[in-house]
């Protein structure tokens, strides 16, 4: 998950103009909901899912799931989802924050994993280190779990008077909750930030809501790791081999090693898939190149520096 700005991308037209379907369908779900007695249905949204909408979602979030970072698009149709529940509550006599179905601040790009509710793998770490597997509900279907007692029950509430124990990736920065494990390459997971906080909480609910741990996910995120563990491997043994060189002609090899360091940061940028994880492992492992390697790096460093100063 990655922290996104909405006000990158302005509401889509087809939510905020006043002739729009969504309109209609604003009008038509108050009186749904102010029938006496209350209706025992859920109002049927369906403007929430205008193409303008799914283009702005796309845009936001490059492509990728809001919650897990993965990329939808040429394997599957983006779910448009609600970050409040539009038609009902797991859990809870509540029908859903109806108000908000076409709340453009309320809609999020996610993959089907992340969005709907049923039995996934699951993969965890035991203290031991050994990898565990279980059969658990994950996906976030209707579930809005709260931590606090008060919770919106119509328009006139405020919903900012909530505490929400599920991350939203446009109000909350995840880098805040959460941290990457990466203690094998082929199982990179990710846990929480800091333990014993109201942060933690946050952080294991939206992990296990979510289903941010799921078996597949962790086998995609495995590639990527792999694949950034394999530049890195080729990285220091060009410094290796620079070493071995008088200090005059270590220049090619280091220009050479000097690239591919600078290659690795398209693995962070926001449009590429789990960008937060590779940006955590990155930075990880080029601590321990640093470590190995701090005289011949601290020269490629430094040269940058300079070349960016006079740049």
């Amino acid at each position: 998950m990655r922290r996104v700005d909405r006000k990158a991308i302005a509401c889509p037209g087809s939510l905020s103009s006043s002739d729009s379907e969504a309109a209609r369908e604003r009008s038509e779900a108050r009186a749904h909901y102010e029938r006496t007695p209350p209706p025992k249905a859920a109002y049927k949204f369906g403007a929430y899912k205008a193409e303008d909408v799914r283009t702005a979602l796309t845009a936001l979030f490059h492509g990728k799931c809001a919650y897990c970072e993965g990329f939808y698009r040429g394997t599957q149709q983006m779910d448009v989802e609600h970050y409040r529940p539009k038609g009902k509550l797991s859990g809870a006599k509540h029908r859903g924050y109806w108000w908000l179905a076409l709340s453009w601040e309320n809609l999020l790009p996610s993959c089907t994993d992340c969005n709907r509710s049923r039995t996934q793998r699951l993969v965890s770490l035991a203290e031991d280190g050994s990898v565990r597997y279980i059969q658990n509900v994950a996906g976030k279907g209707s579930v809005f779990p709260i931590a606090g007692p008060s919770r919106a029950g119509s328009q006139l509430d405020d919903v900012d008077l909530e505490e929400p124990l599920l991350l939203d990736p446009t109000r909350d920065d995840p880098e805040d909750y959460f941290r990457w494990v990466v203690k094998h390459l082929q199982f990179p997971l990710v846990a929480s930030a800091q333990e014993g906080t109201k942060e933690a909480r946050r952080a294991r609910v939206s992990i296990d809501v979510y289903g941010l741990n799921r078996d597949g996910l962790v086998g995609s995120r495995s590639m990527l790791i792999q694949q950034i563990a394999l530049e890195i491997s080729n990285i220091r043994a060009l410094l290796e081999s620079a070493l071995e060189l008088p200090e005059e002609k270590r220049a090619r090899i280091l220009g050479l090693a000097n690239e591919q360091i600078s290659q690795l940061k398209r693995h962070e940028h926001a449009k590429s898939v789990y960008s937060t994880l590779a940006a955590s492992f990155i930075q990880q492992e080029m601590r321990k190149l640093r470590g190995e390697f701090s005289r011949v790096l601290d020269a490629i460093f430094q040269g940058n520096a300079q070349a960016s100063e006079e740049a």
